[in-house]
This record gives C-alpha cells, sequence and structure tokens, in this order.
C-alpha cells in the first residue's frame, strides 16, 4: 500500500508505504516506492519528502537514493523518527537514484 500527497510545489510528501510481513523481502516495498517516485514526476513534483521510524528498515530509502534529513531521537521512546527526502528530475525516472 502507498499513498502520498502530490503536487503542491513540486513536493510530493510521501505518507504511507506498507507491505504486509507475509509480502515482505519479495522486492514489492521498492516496486511501490518507485511507482510513487512515477507519479510523482508525472504530476510535476521535483522532490519526495518521506517519515518513517529506525525501527522500520529505513535502509531501503537510502538504497534507492534518498537522504536522511531529520532525526529525533525517542520518538516514540526507544525508537526514532526519520524524514528523507529525494529530488526528482526527468532524467532519473526509472533508475534508482
Amino acid at each position: 500500500m502507498a499513498a502520498f500527497t502530490g503536487g503542491r510545489g513540486g513536493c510530493c510528501e510521501l505518507d504511507l508505504l506498507w507491505v504486509h510481513p507475509r509480502w515482505r523481502r519479495r522486492g514489492y516495498a521498492s516496486a511501490l516506492l518507485g511507482w510513487a517516485e512515477t507519479e510523482a514526476r508525472t504530476r510535476g513534483c521535483t522532490q519526495v519528502v518521506l517519515f518513517s521510524h529506525a525501527s522500520q528498515q529505513p535502509g531501503i530509502y537510502l538504497g534507492r537514493g534518498y537522504a536522511l534529513v531529520g532525526r529525533v531521537e525517542d520518538y516514540p521512546t526507544g525508537d526514532a523518527a526519520l524524514w528523507f527526502r529525494k529530488a526528482l528530475s526527468p532524467s532519473s525516472a526509472g533508475s534508482r537514484g
């Protein structure tokens, strides 16, 4: 499942990226993220910003060219809130970075 708000000022905010545990480690999260980036480009967005937690395997975002731009420790207690950003350009369509 992927949900995003796109197009406001050229920005796409990815609100949700979730794959049922039974279907994880099969490439679905990466495919959903790729779909969201393609849709964002289609809507004229030049960047994607998303929120995650340290406990939610954030390496997928780093592996797809996202940069960690914000971190709040103990949000919630024992975890960390993370914000990522990736610049989009027409030339990066279909690429992993």
